[in-house]
């Protein structure tokens, strides 16, 4: 084996070890991101909801959160989105956020939330919007994947 050969050897060694430990270096906020679980009702029978949610972070509710919501249909990206909002504190209700959403079409929605303090993160949940029903979150039921989470 050639002395070129053996510097290329040691540094892809060098690499796969790098990879092995990246994991262990994560940040701490990803090992227990926020969590989120949102209710909509309908409010007009059709496309208007009103929706709730209730946000978690470390098993504990997150009150004071700056948070923005957005809603985009995964199956038609770019196709359907709605516009953000900010959800409100609910007064005497720590942690439970409450909002607006008008959507284009009922289906599978997937909602995002923003958060800029006291935490950096964002949050998705997939929701489900069915005629004449209230929505309910995917993220929850036996064959739903779980919730996205990407660190800012």
């Amino acid at each position: 084996m050639t002395t070129r050969m053996k510097h290329k050897l040691r540094n892809a060694a060098a690499v796969c070890a790098s990879a092995l430990l990246l994991p262990l270096t994560a940040p701490p906020a990803l090992a227990d991101p926020p969590t989120t679980l949102t209710r909509c009702t309908s409010l007009d029978g059709n496309l208007k909801y009103s929706c709730s949610v209730m946000l978690m972070y470390r098993g504990e509710a997150l009150s004071g959160a700056e948070i923005s919501q957005r809603a985009d249909m995964p199956s038609m990206p770019l196709a359907h989105n709605v516009p953000p909002s900010k959800p409100a504190e609910r007064p005497g209700k720590p942690g439970q956020y409450e909002f607006e959403v008008e959507l284009e079409m009922h289906g599978q929605w997937l909602f995002t939330y923003d958060l800029r303090s006291p935490v950096r993160e964002q949050v998705r949940e997939k929701m489900l919007f069915t005629p004449g029903d209230d929505a309910h979150s995917m993220e929850h039921s036996p064959s739903a994947p779980t919730k996205e989470h990407q660190h800012n």
